[in-house]
């Protein structure tokens, strides 16, 4: 065996890859702006029904025409991640609208110093 990479095609087959999300729901938080947009447009493209979330839903709005447009199927779901109440009205509306929510890309929030390691910034 030789030490090319890439490997040559076959050499690691994947087990069950399908770049096909057609049946698949995706919850997305953070999808107004950056990756969670990126994210949406990425799974929408795939075929998966998209529950777009985010604070802004003028930005909502945008992204799930954007999807339409594209034959994509998305829903507009305003959401804070800091409330949990929040958090499971969105996931009760996903599930409303297009059923079991199979995939979640958890995008949504910024890091506030101190929160995980107890440590204060100073």
């Amino acid at each position: 065996m030789s030490d090319a990479f890439p490997p040559p095609e076959g050499l690691f087959p994947l087990p069950n890859v399908s770049h096909d999300l057609a049946g698949q729901v995706a919850l997305v938080t953070g999808a107004t702006s950056g990756l969670g947009r990126r994210f949406a447009h990425t799974l929408a493209a795939a075929g998966a029904r998209v529950v777009a979330t985010g604070r802004r839903r003028d930005r909502l709005d945008d992204v799930v025409a954007e999807i339409r447009a594209g034959s994509g199927e998305a829903v507009a779901v305003p959401l804070d991640v800091q409330d949990p109440d929040q958090i499971l009205a969105a996931v009760d509306r996903a599930e409303e609208v297009f059923g079991t929510v199979t995939i979640l890309v958890n995008n949504a929030g910024i890091p506030m110093p101190g929160v995980r390691t107890g440590c204060r910034s100073s």
